[in-house]
């Protein structure tokens, strides 16, 4: 009959001693207990904004606060982002203030009775870090990492270290926490994500993270006020870069109001490209090339979601009407019984695009743009423009986009574009006739003259040949 009580005792007494039981309120995710356990020297959280972080990292801090002379320090770039509603040190105050630990206001450390701290510290200038310089401490956290100078960072890791009485007991780790984006997003994705070796990286999200559960719907409303990058960045956690691995760098050189006025020797030829969505959306893209011009002009760009085949049927007859019919209509194979129904029940005449090798010929694409071989008519395509400012490459390897971006105008525009160009449009204007009695004329009288000569020469030397 002891056993429960003794088993009871045990549980209180862990309760008491057990940092995670004793100072830390709330229970934590399953990846925020992975971050908590791990014994890898280096680890970064990072992903979402609501993911966890701040909770993570806070836990982490404390882990052996029960183990005399441990010292635990949570960097911030700043001390008003230390400082500020809802950080760190405000959090850490809501979970220590009833506690047993003592606040020392002065030296912002928080003192165990095992004589353990856990400190806040910031580095908001260039040589901050060397005012740690001596310092020993056993965990050493930084949040919003992307906004630490590496050398700042790199440094402060030599500060890892103490007696032989602490480092038997603990674990020597540095823990840091982060969205992507910040100053040095670049530096901590190659460290972290790119190559981690043998350094720990959980990716967390707002489904992560237990306490954001009933608010997902409304924060992702708040977040997507944000560009594109930026809103894959704080919402889904993804690292990718804001302005690198862009993949079609439209610039001003490629964006004209009107087009090249109207030439009787110089007709336009219309082509249309098409993306069947449902759930995504359906897109439409016209360009426009000249025989004796070397440009594509992209003259019109648009999608919509959910749109039926009677909606596309009537809006590509409309788009027919505006620009008098089409060369050529490429269409997405993707959606072969939507296309074969558009060509058996509406007789549109429809091919299907080529999407062989797509990452090869979006570089080509891309080169075409960047030698300014294809302008945008910018009133009338802002969808696509929009597309091209955050369609970004996945990684470095350059060979499939980033699918967290919408490419919809984007692939329609790839199709129309390399079948157009296939087309063979374009050739050199021959040139106009000189006027008489000028000295282009008489050199034209004179070439003539020799090239006629040349030809009497050869045909006489084929007859003299012919007789021998």
């Amino acid at each position: 009959m002891l056993v429960p009580h003794l088993k009871l005792f045990d549980a209180l007494q862990k309760a008491n001693t057990d940092p995670l039981q004793k100072y830390v309120p709330l229970k934590l995710s399953a990846k925020q207990r992975k971050f908590y356990d791990s014994d890898e020297h280096e680890a970064l959280y990072g992903g979402a904004a609501g993911g966890g972080k701040s909770v993570a990292l806070l836990a982490c801090a404390l882990k052996y606060v029960n183990v005399p002379g441990y010292n635990a320090i949570i960097f911030r770039r700043s001390y008003a982002d230390l400082s500020k509603a809802g950080a760190l040190m405000n959090l850490a105050d809501q979970w220590l203030s009833k506690s047993d630990a003592r606040w020392d206001g002065s030296r912002k450390v928080w003192v165990f009775p095992s004589t353990a701290t856990v400190s806040f510290g910031f580095l908001d200038q260039a040589n901050d870090h060397y005012n740690y310089q001596g310092a020993e401490y056993h965990c050493i956290c930084f949040d919003e990492l992307t906004q630490i100078e590496p050398k700042q960072y790199l440094y402060l890791h030599t500060r890892l270290r103490g007696p032989e009485q602490v480092t038997s007991q603990v674990n020597l780790r540095i823990r840091c926490g982060s969205n992507p984006g910040g100053r040095f997003h670049s530096f901590y994705k190659d460290r972290f994500v790119t190559r981690p070796e043998d350094r720990l990286f959980i990716p967390a999200r707002l489904e992560d993270n237990p306490g954001m559960a009933s608010q997902i719907d409304a924060y992702t409303k708040t977040l997507s006020s944000n560009d594109a990058v930026t809103f894959a960045q704080l919402r889904y956690g993804d690292w990718v870069d804001s302005a690198q691995g862009i993949i079609y760098e439209v610039t001003g050189k490629n964006l004209i109001e009107e087009l090249p006025p109207d030439d009787p020797d110089n007709d336009w030829h219309f082509f249309i490209g098409l993306d069947w969505g449902w759930r995504d959306a359906t897109a439409f893209v016209v360009v426009a090339l000249r025989k004796y011009d070397p440009v594509m002009y992209v003259v019109h760009a648009e999608s919509h979601k959910k749109w039926t085949i009677v909606q596309i049927h009537e809006r590509l007859k409309e788009l027919e009407r505006q620009f008098g019919g089409f060369e050529m209509m490429i269409s997405d194979p993707g959606s072969k019984q939507l296309q074969e129904t558009l060509v058996r029940d509406y007789f549109w005449p429809m091919s299907s695009a080529e999407k062989t090798h797509k990452a090869g010929t979006m570089k080509m694409l891309a080169g075409e743009i960047t030698s300014v071989t294809v302008k945008f008519l910018k009133p009338a395509v802002k969808p696509l423009l929009k597309e091209c400012e955050e369609l970004q490459w996945k990684d470095e390897a350059h060979e499939a986009e980033h699918p967290r971006f919408d490419n919809h105008c984007c692939d329609a525009f790839l199709y129309v574009w390399r079948k157009a160009r296939q087309a063979n449009i374009n050739e050199q204007r021959p040139k106009p006739e000189p006027k008489r009695g000028t000295a282009e004329w008489e050199a034209k009288i004179a070439d003539e003259y020799i090239e006629e000569y040349n030809r009497q020469i050869a045909e006489d030397r084929e007859y003299g040949d012919a007789l021998w």
